[in-house]
């Protein structure tokens, strides 16, 4: 490649806390009419008869995560030349942000080295449920079954997973020597009844970053990127089908022919509050975002303004990843009405899509000293800064703004379940069911503002081939996406990892039919 920069690996958790995985905010399916920034409106196509190309390609992919990378390495496979322009200064997008896990399964190589028997249709039963109703078939089957085949891709292109299995919990940061963990909500009971429980999270050595690179890597000089590139508008012939793209480059503008696609894969749009607002404003009341500055949408609405439909835009992830807390995942989680209202271990997207479907008046884990203590000797403890402290749990409702009675009831109730080491009402793992009986007790806040990030789903509306959609229901000739700026598989998340693999494969595959055209 003619330019390449390392991407350090970074963390999804910052000083927010708990805030930097995935989330699931429940809405409408279908997308709602994104408006975009003052700078987003400023975006227009622009004919080919107007254009002055200072490049030509065959594919032009945009963005450089994940998703870009996959296509960018795909395309050069089928023979096609490709120019790549990323915004940023170095490759990586968000997924260089990430915890580095890929999720795959259905029978992978790493999963059956390590004795993990899973299926397609096993994984496919899990994922149907967890990224619910609204999601699209077509493509969820696609990625189901595709699973192995791109774990394998992965390997070959100089990801190494030569590490161990963790069965035991959610994992928040991989530790050494691991290569394969739950990251979802598997184990779950309403789960678990479904599909059998099968670690996916696949973890690179090396982490996100090694994702990027191996991938860059294996692009080798064949691909031409342009740092400081930012997409500007997309340019079309006469029959609407794009052709190029104009960008705003370090030395002015550019114009980049694309002889037979240009690939979007600039990320999500979760730093456009204007969109968000317009989406789902209940999640600009949480405390963090996971995004990276340049998450704007812009490539979603520059392919709105050539005729491109969205799907699902209204779907965002709010992380309440109480796990990561130690003691908190022992403790009940109470909604405003004093009552418990799901599994305390289950994967933060779970629990952060129920609170905001059913309470944002008040929401909180309810600990005990022990649990307390254990929770504050994590390092993500500074994210823990509304809670609120009694003697008895009466008193504690009380100061907390619940109902006592009621309050103390559901303490009660849970607390004989952790005795007999059944959770009759929500299936809790029996590690985690330890009754609340040692004060001082605590409230800890769990409501969105006080604990949760979010990230964007939705987005442009592709079909398997990664063909970006128009209003009409028909592709548009040279257009393709993958990654954040399209819808991809969700519906709402699945868990850590499934939005780098649903890149990965759509920009797998975005590359492959762009450059075969």
């Amino acid at each position: 490649m003619s330019t390449h920069e390392t991407v350090s690996r970074r963390t999804f958790i910052t000083a927010v806390g708990a805030t930097g995985v995935a989330l699931g905010l429940s809405s409408l399916a279908t997308g709602c009419a994104p408006q975009g920034s003052d700078e987003s409106q400023a975006l227009s196509n622009t004919s080919a008869d107007d254009v002055a190309w200072t490049d030509e390609a065959e594919v032009v992919v945009v963005g450089l995560g994940a998703a870009g990378a996959a296509a960018a390495v795909a395309a050069l496979e089928e023979g096609a030349t490709v120019i790549a322009l990323e915004a940023a200064d170095q490759a990586g997008g968000t997924t260089a942000l990430s915890g580095g896990l890929i999720y795959m399964g259905g029978g992978t190589s790493v999963q059956q080295r390590l004795g993990i028997e899973d299926t397609p249709e096993n994984f496919k039963a899990y994922l149907t449920k967890a990224v619910g109703p609204s999601a699209d078939t077509e493509l969820l089957d696609i990625f189901c079954t595709s699973s192995p085949d791109l774990c394998a891709w992965c390997i070959d292109h100089g990801m190494t997973f030569d590490g161990d299995a963790d069965e035991t919990s959610h994992i928040v940061e991989t530790p050494e020597g691991i290569s394969l963990m739950y990251s979802g909500n598997e184990r779950a009971a309403d789960y678990a009844s479904i599909a059998t429980p099968a670690p996916r999270g696949h973890a690179p050595s090396g982490g996100a970053a090694s994702i990027i690179d191996s991938l860059l890597q294996s692009a080798g000089a064949g691909l031409d990127i342009r740092f400081g590139t930012a997409l500007s508008e997309l340019v079309t012939d006469d029959s609407g089908a794009v052709v190029g793209v104009k960008a705003e480059g370090p030395n002015g503008p550019v114009a980049v022919r694309a002889g037979k696609g240009v690939i979007l894969a600039t990320g999500a749009f979760t730093n456009n509050d204007e969109i968000v607002e317009n989406c789902r404003p209940e999640a600009l009341s949480c405390r963090g975002r996971t995004a990276g500055p340049l998450d704007r949408g812009d490539g979603m609405i520059a392919a709105q303004k050539v005729g491109a439909a969205v799907r699902s835009t209204s779907r965002m992830t709010v992380g309440a990843h109480v796990y990561m807390y130690e003691g908190l995942p022992k403790g009940a989680l109470l909604n405003h009405r004093g009552q418990r209202m799901l599994a305390e271990d289950w994967y933060g997207s779970f629990i952060g899509r129920t609170i905001l479907e059913n309470t944002l008046s008040g929401c909180f884990v309810i600990i005990d000293q022990t649990m307390y203590d254990e929770a504050m000797g994590c390092p993500y403890a500074a994210g823990l800064t509304n809670i609120t402290s009694a003697d008895s749990i009466e008193a504690l409702a009380e100061k907390s703004g619940l109902n006592a009675d009621r309050t103390a009831e559901s303490i009660a109730r849970y607390n004989e379940f952790c005795r007999t080491g059944v959770d009759e009402d929500f299936g809790k793992s029996p590690e985690y069911l330890i009754p609340i009986e040692q004060g001082p007790f605590y409230a800890v806040s769990v409501l969105p503002q006080d604990f949760s990030a979010f990230f964007t789903l939705g987005g442009l509306k592709i079909d398997g081939s990664a063909r970006v959609i128009n209003l009409d229901g028909e592709p548009i000739n040279g257009l393709y996406a993958a990654g954040r700026c399209s819808c991809g598989i969700f519906g709402e998340y699945a868990g850590s990892g499934s939005s780098i693999a649903d890149g990965l494969t759509f920009g797998r595959i975005a590359g492959q039919t762009a450059a075969t055209r």
